[in-house]
């Protein structure tokens, strides 16, 4: 089973309603390609040893950890500039590859834009993430004990 990440930091001041919780789980369902919930539920009892409850609070920490980074990455909305520079590295990429191999076949930037849109905003909600991974590590007391 795949799709929950346990956080032990807390995530004061969000909130994660029981509808955004529920979206979460229908998406492992559909991801690791379960009918029901309780199909879902029951696996990850064999396979992580985890009960229901725990999985809820783990879905329900992950819906507050993607409202934090939307929070903090602002308008996450690519520009037409951003989208044309990764547009052309890919269109670099295969022009490269075509080079060495075979011709390949370019898709036009309208073709791609859909999917050029989602990249940089993983890219944008990476670099947030990384921030405030950096931030909490700067912010934490940290004991180390050998």
């Amino acid at each position: 089973v795949t799709g929950v990440q346990t956080c032990a930091l807390p995530i004061w001041g969000l909130e994660a309603s029981e509808e955004a919780v529920n979206e979460t789980i229908d998406s492992l369902v559909t991801q690791n390609g379960f009918e029901t919930q309780d199909e879902l539920f029951d696996a990850f009892k064999v396979q992580a040893g985890m009960e229901k409850e725990e999985v809820l609070a783990e879905s329900e920490m992950q819906v507050k950890v993607e409202k934090l980074i939307a929070s903090e990455s602002g308008d996450a909305e690519p520009t037409k500039e951003e989208l044309q520079e990764v547009y052309d590295t890919y269109v670099a990429q295969l022009e490269q590859v075509s080079k060495e191999d075979e011709e390949v076949e370019i898709p036009s930037f309208e073709e791609m834009e859909a999917d050029l849109i989602n990249h940089v905003k993983s890219q944008k909600e990476s670099e947030t993430y990384q921030k405030l991974v950096e931030k909490l590590q700067e912010d934490a007391d940290i004991t180390k004990n050998l």
